[in-house]
């Protein structure tokens, strides 16, 4: 399954390009924010939580809670992080960050086998989503790729791809947040 999105998103306050790079750096490595994330479920024809749950841990093995790591250099990056989804339930996912200039990207890959009804339906890091992020000064382009090396079983098939599709929907919303928290410190000179 493959799922592509391209979105164009305006600030409020056009700035040098790429002067906010590095705080929205900061904004997309603070992984707890995701909790509470909303997406629309088509399934259930509602608004509904993707992340009821989601921290950093300190590695993959020991998996204990630590705080958001955003004071580290974010080129290269890696950071560990539980997530608790309404689909899949909870597993651990690697998100790694590249940053150059006013590009800013984030790759996320599945640490765990996810299952759906008790099947395992995808293989560990069978599962990627890569966000870019460049900052063009009076607006932010993000391009997104999610990529999932599914089983295929026809009964779920299609609500699968439904599924990755809001999911992809759901981490735009969640940018669309950072943006405004950026755009707001923009326009009363805070930066």
């Amino acid at each position: 399954f493959y799922y592509e999105g391209i979105y164009l998103t305006k600030k409020k306050a056009a700035t040098e390009k790429g002067a906010n790079i590095d705080e929205l750096s900061n904004h997309v490595r603070a992984l707890s924010t995701l909790e509470g994330v909303e997406y629309y479920s088509n399934t259930r024809k509602k608004m509904r939580i993707l992340y009821e749950e989601s921290y950093a841990v300190n590695n993959p093995e020991e998996r204990l809670h630590i705080d958001d790591p955003v004071d580290e250099n974010p080129d290269g990056q890696v950071i560990y992080s539980i997530q608790k989804d309404s689909t899949f339930g909870k597993f651990l996912y690697k998100y790694s960050y590249f940053k150059r200039g006013n590009e800013l990207l984030i790759r996320i890959t599945n640490v765990d086998s996810l299952s759906f009804a008790g099947i395992k339906i995808i293989k560990p890091e069978n599962m990627m989503t890569s966000i870019l992020i460049y900052d063009l000064g009076d607006y932010y382009v993000t391009y997104t790729l999610i990529k999932v090396d599914v089983i295929s079983v026809s009964i779920i098939e299609n609500k699968m791809k439904k599924s990755f599709a809001a999911r992809a929907e759901a981490m735009f919303s969640w940018l669309l947040t950072v943006f405004d928290k950026i755009d707001e410190k923009n326009l009363n000179g805070l930066e």
